[in-house]
């Protein structure tokens, strides 16, 4: 076995600890369709904080977030991964020779050989540098839990064997380009387009 890199080392070392709780636990939290429900209460919850702020405004601005949230998804989930599969092919940790018989993974997560990018983390960081952008004077409580959020499903990945360290943070600081690009866009729009 060749000397593994700094990357391998630190991907070795968050997956090599694993209880059946753990595996359970994460593979909820890397689970897209477990969090369906949280977002549904999660956007219940900002309809009415939306309206609670400006009610004469509040289908103008809804439809705005609502719009900017899918726009964010679309990118993260469809458009960077391919951007980033046409530029960088890198095997996944269960294909790797060096790795593959030491690592712990979890579930159907090794289906692609290759996949550097790490659309999950792109897309909740991503989510949640949006909303702690937009609405950082009305929940600011809220933006220790959507980091919380972020981190807990970005690690999951790496607990599941899915992909290595630095993937993952690649991934999620192209989400929180995203987030901000698209709260940049939506508060041009909200102040100069809208006059909301």
């Amino acid at each position: 076995m060749k000397e593994l890199s700094l990357d391998q080392l630190l991907f070795l070392f968050f997956n090599g600890n694993h209880s059946p709780f753990f595996d359970w636990l994460m593979s909820l939290a890397s689970n897209a369709f477990t969090w369906v429900p949280v977002y549904f209460v999660g956007i219940v919850i900002l309809l009415r904080i939306l309206k609670f702020m400006n009610p004469s405004s509040f289908i103008s601005n809804s439809s705005l977030v609502l719009i900017s949230l899918l726009i964010i998804v679309l990118i993260c989930y469809q458009w960077l991964p391919l951007v980033f599969h046409y530029f960088v092919n890198r095997v996944r940790p269960c294909y790797d020779a060096d790795l593959s018989s030491v690592i712990h993974t979890v579930g159907d997560v090794c289906t692609d050989r290759y996949g550097f990018f790490a659309f999950r983390a792109c897309t909740v960081f991503a989510l949640s540098t949006f909303l702690c952008f937009a609405f950082h004077e009305t929940f600011k409580w809220m933006k220790v839990v959507l980091i919380l959020w972020a981190v807990f499903v970005s690690y999951s990945r790496i607990y599941l064997g899915a992909h290595y360290p630095v993937n993952v943070m690649v991934s999620a600081f192209a989400g929180i380009l995203t987030g901000y690009l698209a709260y940049r866009a939506y508060n041009y729009i909200k102040d100069s387009v809208l006059v909301i």
